[in-house]
């Protein structure tokens, strides 16, 4: 079967290959569909029952714990996180912390680690690095 590259069409045919170009993210794309999202400026591909960016752009940050974070058990990142469960948090002088066991991502731009395996342990003045994408 010919590949195809969708420039304008007017419907979506089920099981369909080849890169596309559309306005939002399929409904239920089929394993390995590779799409541009004009509304997002992304690239995607659907592995694993999931939706991988392609393009995804990576950022660090070093936060320094104050009092605010340990009374609310959060912080605040300056961008939204496009993939919480690629988050790392790296305390200095610790070990890296793993997603979902010692934190997780609450809304857009705010991890949290109440109930997780960071909790108690952060003081005031501990630094983290903390890689997102």
């Amino acid at each position: 079967m010919a590949r195809r590259t969708h420039i304008a069409k007017q419907e979506e045919q089920v099981n369909e290959k080849g890169l596309q170009i559309r306005d939002a993210d399929p409904t239920l794309p089929v394993e390995n569909q590779l799409w541009i999202n004009l509304s997002s400026s992304s690239i995607n591909v659907a592995k694993n029952g999931g939706i991988v960016k392609l393009n995804d752009t990576n950022y660090t940050e070093t936060v320094v714990i104050i009092a605010a974070n340990l009374s609310t058990k959060t912080l605040t990142v300056s961008r939204a996180v496009q993939n919480p469960s690629r988050t790392k948090i790296f305390p200095e002088g610790g070990p890296a912390q793993i997603y979902s066991t010692d934190f997780t991502v609450v809304s857009p731009n705010i991890i949290t680690w109440g109930n997780l395996g960071l909790d108690g342990l952060l003081e005031v003045g501990d630094v983290l690095v903390i890689e997102y994408s």
